[in-house]
């Protein structure tokens, strides 16, 4: 795809319609912070500029803002974008919000890389259907994270997605090397954590993390109620662990027997569970604020830097991913090259 892009700047360079001597590629996709569409439009932006190409990110929501304060058609108006800034090719991430403005039959060659939600949730939608499979018959390449998200985009589109048409290209994941030098000299780490995260590790509390925007399709709401349950019940094993403990410690002291300390038992790990990311939707954010203003052992932090989730990912259990419609989810596998254990 990119060797496309590379012969037709060099053609243009032939016959005197470019000076540029560098191809221009666009990544095209929501880039909202925080979410796996961005991370993962940097990490192959990163890439692709290493190997030498000149690379610009565009948000698709503020494009479709610029569209609608200027009434005019979004592909002319993305073509003509395209045309001003000298763009050689695009890699449009999720068929949907990309597609939207790609497949203008003048357009630069470009690359549709299934995001998650586009083959999951998109498809079910007549309007947003028609849209997708227009972009995808006009790209010049078709990509899938894994053979699992291609085949459920071959059912909805047998013609235009095979083996042959669309290629799947695993992910990588990208680590702060500061919190994997932390870890492995067996320190925490020196980042400022969220105070609240740092007073449940700091009393013994089995934190669970669940790096999540708060919006329907992460459906953070599946694990707050049973998290809030299992926090209750051990915490009340907890309390009933300490009473016996200290009754049996007291009658040791005053036993003229001695006590070994297998008669003492175990006070239980108390589990809790903490939310990290942004507030995405405003409706749903609220529901679920709501809910965990009631729920014990549940805590809602918001969105953090990537050092410092990462750093968090160390001192907890496990990461959790409640995703109704994932593509490949960027933190767990972050979490996996960390060594932490991960919940799906």
């Amino acid at each position: 795809f990119i060797t496309v892009a590379q012969n037709d700047r060099l053609q243009a360079q032939e016959f005197g319609t470019s000076m540029a001597t560098t191809v221009h590629v666009v990544l095209l996709c929501s880039l909202t912070s925080a979410t796996g569409n961005a991370v993962t439009a940097r990490r192959i932006g990163g890439y692709l500029t290493n190997s030498g190409l000149k690379v610009s990110l565009w948000n698709s929501n503020e494009i479709e803002d610029d569209v609608t304060l200027l009434h005019q058609d979004k592909l002319e108006a993305f073509r003509q974008r395209c045309v001003q800034h000298h763009v050689d090719c695009v890699i449009g991430i999720h068929a949907h919000r990309a597609g939207q403005y790609l497949c203008h039959p003048d357009s630069v060659p470009y690359a549709v890389l299934f995001g998650g939600t586009d083959v999951n949730v998109f498809t079910k939608d007549a309007c947003k259907l028609s849209v997708m499979t227009k972009a995808l018959q006009r790209a010049t390449a078709i990509v899938a994270f894994s053979t699992v998200v291609r085949s459920c985009a071959a059912e909805v589109w047998p013609d235009l997605i095979t083996k042959e048409t669309c290629q799947v290209i695993p992910p990588s994941a990208e680590v702060t090397i500061s919190s994997l030098t932390s870890k492995a000299a067996g320190t925490h780490s020196t980042l400022a954590l969220p105070p609240v995260f740092t007073e449940l590790v700091a009393k013994g509390h089995g934190v669970f993390l669940l790096p999540s925007g708060l919006r329907p399709v992460k459906d953070p709401l599946f694990v707050v109620s049973q998290f809030s349950e299992w926090y209750a019940a051990t915490s009340k094993l907890e309390t009933e662990s300490v009473a016996i403990a200290t009754t049996t410690i007291m009658t040791t002291t005053t036993s003229s027997t001695t006590t070994t300390n297998d008669t003492v038992p175990h006070t239980p790990v108390v589990p809790c569970l903490v939310i990290v990311g942004p507030e995405l939707d405003p409706g749903y954010s609220a529901t679920v604020l709501d809910a965990i203003a009631t729920k014990p052992g549940v805590y809602f932090i918001g969105a953090v830097d990537k050092p410092v989730l990462h750093a968090m990912m160390f001192e907890c259990v496990a990461v959790i991913n409640s995703s109704i419609s994932e593509g490949l989810s960027n933190v767990l596998l972050e979490a996996m090259l960390l060594s932490v254990p991960v919940v799906e």
